[in-house]
């Protein structure tokens, strides 16, 4: 017991942070375009299909509606809207769905934010992709897929073409 209180009088008085640390991916990109033509590309099913791994087939325009990303034969990825603040803010859960995505059943929904700043004649996207108790299956294959949307998306809305183009 007196081990246990010269422990917490330490951490108390140093200030060191016993919280375990948050599991999230978060990646920032600077895109040569408006922040409204980035916000359509995200939020637009016939711009989306271009460049992200899946086509988005359901996307609403307001806090609960629901998010599918698929192909014609499987649901892949579902969510609901939770923010959707035109030109600023995009956030919606997350979820794999089998059969598309291996060991990823157990895997509890996680949370993606997409924000974005005009500066100038830039937009700065910030993506973050958090809610991960643990690096799980999604969040391996989300710190893999990331890289590549993002860098898709970037190269579709400064060139017309996406990167196997």
């Amino acid at each position: 017991m007196k081990r246990l209180l010269i422990i917490l009088l330490i951490v108390f008085c140093t200030g060191v942070n016993v919280a375990a640390e948050e599991i999230k991916f978060e990646q920032t990109i600077f895109i040569k375009s408006s922040a409204s033509k980035v916000w359509d590309a995200l939020t637009q099913a016939r711009i989306v299909e271009k460049y992200f791994l899946c086509p988005l087939k359901t996307i609403g325009t307001k806090k609960g509606d629901k998010l599918i990303y698929g192909n014609k034969e499987f649901d892949l990825i579902k969510g609901k809207i939770m923010v959707f603040e035109k030109d600023k803010e995009f956030t919606h859960s997350f979820q794999f769905l089998p059969p598309g995505h291996d060991n990823t059943e157990s895997d509890e929904e996680t949370i993606v934010s997409y924000t974005l700043q005009q500066d100038e004649n830039l937009t700065v996207l910030t993506l973050t992709h958090k809610g991960f108790k643990e690096k799980n299956q999604t969040y391996h294959n989300v710190t893999g897929g990331w890289p590549y949307i993002l860098s898709n998306l970037k190269t579709y809305l400064e060139t017309g073409k996406t990167l196997n183009e």
